[in-house]
């Protein structure tokens, strides 16, 4: 099988089955232009090229890339990082290979996609865990897949409905591409409130909120009794930056780090006072810390941050009372991992035929995050996630001129999909495989729900009209290019 399509340049894919479905090779060229300048020129056609390697079993892998200087605009870092485009091929590719070869695809997908020890995205690196399988079920349970499929079957009338699935893998940081290194320094106050000074960024995703909460549950404090402190690079320590859906797992474990060291001092000094062993210590949700079994040797928290601070002599004994020294915390973080996580999409569409509009009815996206720090974020991401790439599959296109003029350079003429164009969506969170390396289970969710709408939609595209459109996106105007070239009736 061989496949070409058009996203920010030409992406070629041959592949190789045996007759029962064992994949055997994968042969891929993506061919990219990045402008006039570097920017990030090479970076996502490298990342396009891995997660190639990383979603299936594949016996041989080979992918090559080649970027070109040209006169349009910049080829540089999006949402997906080259991941896209190799969602658009390569699963429509897998959906034309099971239907050539007599197999289901979503138990081909379930059989074949890779798991915990093989290599992931990254050479060299292997899964910890693995929640693609549970993503796949639930997925087609809650979208109705046997159902819709038996409705759709003997289709009349100009406009048609197809279904179609896809998965996708992605990534929490880029270990061991680059050096996911974060700074965090954890200060206790007098009052026992806590101040995390972070460079890690939120961009509206919720991040910090999730930071806070694991900061909280490491204490084991009240979350209002925590403070993030962050954008300010002359209080804050180094952090590599926004990038690879990295901010909770490598800026979580940065704070769960200095705090635990906080915690461990206070009770170190909670320990000399009550004259007990640290480890016969307990603290509770009041900051109250006792003797396991004896609760009336205790001593409130608040008392040893300010004895830190202020620490003073008893006027009776003369002694000094308490530690003196402000309790910090500090952690210089390296992530050792990646994490991958995993999804999968089922979307329903409905094509115009005498239009070529195509417009999204349903989707039902499942998505394997380990542990969900904060639920309501996480599901925010995966809907933004999932309108950028509808987007992606069905409308933005920039248009230039021979010259290289660009045609639509507003948001008049870019078609981006508004509230009104989404479907009906079910975003799934799939707990099922805490990881054992990412922050309390956790993996990352920022970019993957871009990937799954974009090869769901262009499977569902050819279940609706049977026609396999290889350029993105699949605008009106090819619809109707490609029904009339295909001399197809719908009728």
């Amino acid at each position: 099988l061989a496949s070409e399509s058009r996203a920010n340049g030409d992406f070629y894919m041959k592949m190789g089955f045996k007759k029962d479905g064992t994949p055997v090779f994968i042969d891929a060229h993506f061919t990219a232009n990045k402008g006039g300048y570097y920017t990030h020129g090479n970076g996502p056609v490298f990342c396009a090229a891995a997660f190639v390697h990383g979603m299936y079993k594949w016996q041989t892998c080979a992918v090559k890339a080649d970027t070109y200087f040209t006169n349009v605009a910049p080829f540089g870092a999006f949402r997906g990082y080259g991941n896209p485009q190799t969602t658009f091929v390569q699963e429509q590719m897998i959906e034309e290979a099971c239907e050539k070869l007599g197999i289901d695809s979503f138990e081909w997908r379930k059989k074949w996609h890779k798991s915990i020890g093989d290599e992931t995205w990254l050479k060299g690196v292997c899964f910890a865990s693995d929640g693609c399988d549970d993503c796949l079920d639930t997925a087609k349970k809650m979208f109705g897949w046997e159902e819709k499929n038996k409705k759709y079957a003997n289709q009349k009338g100009p406009k048609r409905r197809g279904i179609g699935m896809a998965i996708m893998e992605h990534t929490s940081g880029a270990f061991p591409m680059l050096l996911e290194h974060t700074v965090c320094t954890v200060r206790l106050n007098e009052d026992c409130s806590v101040e995390i000074m972070q460079s890690v960024s939120d961009l509206g995703t919720g991040g910090h909120t999730a930071i806070t909460q694991m900061a909280a549950d490491t204490l084991g404090w009240p979350i209002e009794d925590i403070h993030l402190r962050s954008g300010d690079s002359d209080l804050c320590g180094f952090d590599i930056g926004a990038h690879a859906s990295r901010t909770v797992y490598c800026g979580g474990p940065a704070t769960i780090e200095a705090c635990e060291s906080v915690k461990r001092q206070l009770l170190e000094r909670a320990a000399m006072l009550l004259e007990a062993n640290v480890q016969d210590l307990e603290m509770d949700g009041n900051k109250i810390i006792s003797v396991k079994g004896t609760p009336q040797k205790s001593i409130d928290a608040r008392v040893i941050a300010k004895q830190g601070v202020a620490n003073f002599i008893d006027p009776v004994t003369g002694k000094n009372i308490g530690a003196p020294g402000q309790i910090q915390g500090y952690s210089s973080f390296f992530a050792k991992h990646c994490s991958p996580p995993w999804g999968a999409c089922f979307t329903e569409v409905e094509v115009d035929t005498e239009t070529g509009q195509v417009k999204v009815l349903e989707l039902v996206n499942t998505h394997d995050i380990g542990k969900a720090i904060h639920p309501p974020s996480v599901e925010s991401q995966l809907e933004g996630g999932a309108q950028q790439g509808l987007g992606f599959a069905l409308t933005e296109e920039i248009y230039y001129d021979k010259n290289g003029t660009c045609l639509n350079n507003d948001f008049t003429d870019y078609k981006m999909l508004g509230p009104s164009d989404m479907p009906k969506a079910k975003i799934i969170l799939i707990e099922s495989a805490p990881d054992p390396i990412g922050p309390m289970g956790a993996k990352s969710c920022g970019e993957s729900a871009l990937m799954g709408p974009i090869g769901s939609v262009a499977n569902a595209i050819y279940d609706a009209v049977g026609i396999r459109f290889k350029e993105a996106p699949i605008t009106p105007e090819k619809v109707l290019k490609a029904i009339k070239e295909s001399g197809k009736k719908f009728d």
